[in-house]
């Protein structure tokens, strides 16, 4: 009867730690999934997923734990190992899909992610390398020059790391590799899942006050979860009377944290009413914020 009593009154979570193995060796990493959500196991070119371990149950009240009852967090010795997420991934297909942008001479080169994806340029080359492309309305003396074009770096170094990117085709940004003829930007490019750190790191601010979320050099910030209100009496109650803090069951998850600072390595965002609104009227509130910094892409 206990068995089933926990399985149907909590709230569980699936927690699934495994490796991403490329030629280079190994990372460890971890996945969390609150009950009803997916699991998304992702890894780069060339990596495959070797799951160590998954666990489905509940192992603390603070996990997966927004906006639900006291009840479906306070059993916290409630887990079971599973070998299912590891025989799902027997096969796993972890492959960029390359994407190409072209840009005739004098127009924009347009470099594009979907979201949580960030741009890795494989290759960019300015010149002729064929009569057809970017030939509407050009004389042929622009066009038969087709041994003229020059591979560059600068998209990379202007690209790599972002979402998206506008890069012009110009003489002025690569150089004139052949005078006299007409020319276009071609550039190579997949969109890749950004490695992460498996460290998360909280960062609380008390109402009123800023949230300063910061990653290091070649990093960007990650939001998995942010939450405004109050759920224990100590945080932030220097100085407050108790009928500010005895509400601890006020609390609201926001996305407005990740919307304004995902992808960028420092962000700020005020602890404040008008920002995330107010959930419980005369408690002091402060905003949590967990975030990770991943490496974003350098080439």
């Amino acid at each position: 009867m206990i068995g089933s009593t926990f399985w149907f009154f909590s709230l569980s979570v699936l927690a699934v730690t495994c490796l991403l193995i490329n030629s280079a060796g190994s990372q460890k990493i971890q996945s969390v999934a609150c009950e009803g959500s997916e699991a998304q196991l992702k890894c780069g070119k060339d990596e495959v997923i070797s799951v160590s371990r998954a666990t489905y149950g509940r192992l603390d009240r603070n996990t997966c734990s927004s906006g639900r009852p006291n009840r479906q967090l306070k059993n916290i010795k409630c887990s079971r190992s599973s070998e299912k997420v590891a025989e799902s991934m027997t096969e796993p297909e972890c492959i960029s899909q390359k994407d190409s942008a072209l840009a005739c001479e004098g127009r924009v080169a347009k470099l594009r992610c979907g979201k949580g994806e960030v741009i890795s340029v494989s290759g960019a080359t300015y010149g002729r390398r064929d009569q057809k492309t970017c030939s509407i309305r050009r004389p042929e003396g622009q066009l038969k020059n087709t041994q003229c074009s020059m591979s560059s770096d600068k998209v990379a170094k202007s690209c790599n790391g972002r979402r998206w990117c506008n890069f012009k085709a110009s003489n002025s940004v690569f150089g004139d590799p052949c005078v006299g003829t007409y020319k276009y930007l071609e550039v190579e490019y997949t969109c890749e899942v950004p490695e992460r750190r498996l460290q998360n790191t909280t960062a609380v601010v008390c109402e009123g006050k800023v949230a300063k979320l910061r990653c290091g050099k070649g990093e960007g910030i990650y939001v998995s979860r942010a939450t405004y209100g109050r759920r224990d009496q100590k945080t932030c109650s220097t100085g407050r009377p108790e009928g500010q803090l005895k509400n601890t069951q006020c609390s609201s998850s926001s996305d407005k944290v990740a919307k304004r600072c995902n992808g960028r390595r420092a962000c700020k965002l005020k602890a404040t009413n008008s920002v995330f609104g107010d959930p419980c009227v005369g408690t002091y509130k402060y905003l949590e914020v967990d975030y990770l910094c991943y490496a974003t892409v350098t080439g």
